[in-house]
């Protein structure tokens, strides 16, 4: 038997009332649902009403039992009642506590909640001679009865609403899927967890302008959905300011230079080689990669990229370069990411020159002057009313023979004939899996891990950094900030610098107490300044309007950015694969599964439109032959 999620407790300075049949105190535990009852009467399905006050307790009792379990809930569940009894006198109304203490009884002997007992002159009827109301509490969510074959069914009174296709998840990916599902005339709801729709995208309103303090970039040839999602919605894009200088610190922090742009590393001779060589082979191997089936690569060792990039003559400064530039990328160290699963991502967005620049060809290049978010919110819009369930995340997943149960923390039950899966792969743990995921699914799920990424971002009343010839670039190889870009939309009168915090960077930032967080940042640009001998505009630093901070590894529901990593090992050649093979009714989207653009906005909404195009085939082919056989 389920426990209730209730404490009674009776403090030993009062009298003890559990001969009475109730307690002082009952407790809820964290996450209960209160559930209120209206007060029961001593009346029937019919209205039959009993004569007798004995029997009308009989019958008001037996209908709080009913109502309980309307709810899944038992006697253990009532946190509180009150029994209000016409022209009580203790002498007559004796008889009623037997019924009492039979009705809080069950296996585990008699349950003996706080109760108040309430004489009164009339009851909403003449012919009423008692009434009871409750006050219970359930556990949110309560898990599902299973059958004798152990298939999960809804519990008790809980109702189920039928679609076609149920998508977990309301970023990009799900609700493009979402999306082309509405397209094909199929039934569909969205369960998002959070209290808002966008994922990994999430805009702040600033003034007349917004800020995205989730993904921000894109660039209108190499991601081409996203820039048609951009003309479709009206929205504008904005190229991404560079010219200009900008400060560069090295790993020696004493050492701070204002350069051109974006020339930034100032390599000598040796290091240019070193350099050269390490981007050339990085290049080189992602290009033998083969992203449609990771079997393919099992040939190739799957050192972790820290040993890879040792092995090829990147010590010192220049490991302290490319793990800036990988913690940009991956919010993780170079030793925690697996060679070929790199190799993969790198291929997938187009090379490192694709990724790790700003210009014209780099993923870098624009932002959406209305927040990318904003996408998100316009595709949850033109959706069927009411299909996007917000403050829903998905507890259990009952595969069935023709479809799939989905329940929710708050108890809602969907059946569907299809899922799809839209949530970062290691989120999966939150989520109860029945029958459970395929051991090589599981095994894949278990080696992956999102980045540490934070922002904050420093909003100003003018743009002070232009002036002075600079870009707002601040690149610190010491960290915390890893670099710095313009954010500012001057079309709104909005003015920022959006400071980016990697890895373990990340980690250790998001430990200090709030109040020095935006003071450690700020200290950082100054000190930047100062050491460039610019202290003119050190104080300039201080004097903003707002700063605006955003930690994706602590945040529920998200748990890091931007994608999931594998761990090296040979896990992701022997089993990418896994991550997004269907698994009965269930298909597995997200930014992970993608082919192109693996970790951005562009790969979600391609392995959106990959995730429903599977289902939708489906199921159209499964209609088509349903009606054959008629």
């Amino acid at each position: 038997m389920m426990s209730a999620p209730i404490r009674l407790h009776n403090p030993a300075a009062l009298q003890d009332p559990t001969a009475a049949l109730y307690a002082h105190v009952a407790a809820t535990e964290p996450g209960s649902r209160m559930i209120y009852l209206a007060g029961q009467v001593g009346s029937d399905k019919d209205g039959n009403v009993p004569d007798t006050l004995v029997e009308q307790t009989r019958q008001a009792l037996a209908n709080i039992k009913t109502c309980l379990a309307e709810v899944g809930a038992t006697v253990r569940n009532i946190v509180h009642a009150t029994t209000y009894i016409v022209d009580y006198d203790a002498e007559r109304s004796a008889a009623i506590w037997p019924l009492y203490a039979e009705f809080l009884s069950d296996v585990a002997g008699t349950y003996t909640p706080p109760g108040t007992l309430v004489p009164v002159p009339a009851l909403a009827a003449p012919q009423f001679k008692i009434e009871i109301q409750v006050v219970a509490a359930v556990r949110a969510p309560a898990p599902a009865k299973t059958t004798v074959d152990g298939a999960g069914v809804p519990a008790a009174g809980v109702g189920i609403t039928d679609v076609d296709v149920v998508v977990v998840g309301a970023g990009l990916s799900g609700l493009q899927a979402a999306t082309d599902v509405h397209n094909a005339g199929l039934s569909y709801v969205v369960l998002e967890a959070k209290g808002r729709v966008g994922g990994k995208t999430e805009v702040v309103k600033v003034g007349n302008g917004v800020l995205d303090v989730g993904a921000a970039w894109i660039n209108d040839k190499t991601q081409p959905r996203m820039f048609e999602l951009y003309r479709r919605f009206g929205f504008e894009a904005l190229v991404q300011r560079v010219e200009g200088n900008a400060f560069f610190r090295d790993d020696n922090a004493s050492q701070t230079k204002v350069v051109p742009w974006p020339d930034l590393l100032q390599l000598d001779e040796k290091e240019t080689e070193t350099f050269g060589a390490i981007w050339a082979s990085l290049d080189e191997d992602a290009k033998n990669i083969n992203l449609y089936d990771s079997t393919a690569n099992i040939h190739i060792e799957d050192v972790s990229l820290g040993e890879y990039l040792r092995k090829h003559g990147a010590t010192g400064r220049m490991f302290t370069v490319w793990t800036s530039w990988f913690r940009a990328l991956t919010g993780c160290e170079p030793d925690d990411i697996g060679l070929v699963y790199i190799l993969d991502y790198i291929k997938s967005g187009g090379g490192l020159d694709s990724l790790l620049t700003d210009g014209e060809a780099g993923a870098q290049y624009m932002r959406n002057r209305h927040g990318n978010q904003t996408i998100s919110i316009r595709l949850a819009a033109n959706l069927r009313p009411n299909s996007v369930y917000l403050n829903s995340p998905v507890t259990r997943i009952t595969q069935t023979a023709d479809g799939a149960l989905v329940e929710t923390l708050s108890r809602s039950v969907f059946r569907a004939r299809k899922v799809l899966i839209s949530i970062p792969t290691p989120l999966y743990k939150h989520i109860r899996f029945s029958p459970p995921l395929p051991l090589e699914k599981q095994e894949i799920i278990g080696a992956t891990h999102l980045g540490a990424y934070s922002k904050c971002i420093l909003v100003y009343s003018t743009p002070w950094w232009r002036e002075a010839g600079v870009n707002g670039g601040f690149t610190d190889l010491s960290g915390p900030v890893a670099f710095s870009r313009d954010v500012s939309s001057d079309e709104d009168g909005l003015y920022a610098i959006g400071c980016l915090i990697f890895g373990d960077y990340a980690v250790k930032w998001s430990r200090l107490p709030p109040s020095q967080r935006v003071k450690v940042v700020k200290d950082q640009l100054a000190s930047m300044i100062s050491a460039a001998e610019q202290s003119d505009l050190r104080r300039k630093v201080y004097d903003t309007v707002r700063a605006i901070e955003k930690q994706w590894l602590p945040e529920p529901w998200s748990e890091g950015a931007p994608c999931p990593m594998v761990a090296p090992g040979g896990t992701w050649a022997r089993l990418g694969n896994e991550l997004r093979r269907p698994f009965k009714n269930l298909h597995f989207i997200g930014t992970e599964t993608a082919y192109e653009w693996k970790g951005y906005m562009e790969g979600a909404v391609l392995a959106g439109e990959r995730g429903a195009k599977e289902v939708v085939k489906l199921l159209q082919d499964g209609v088509q032959q349903y009606s054959a056989k008629l």
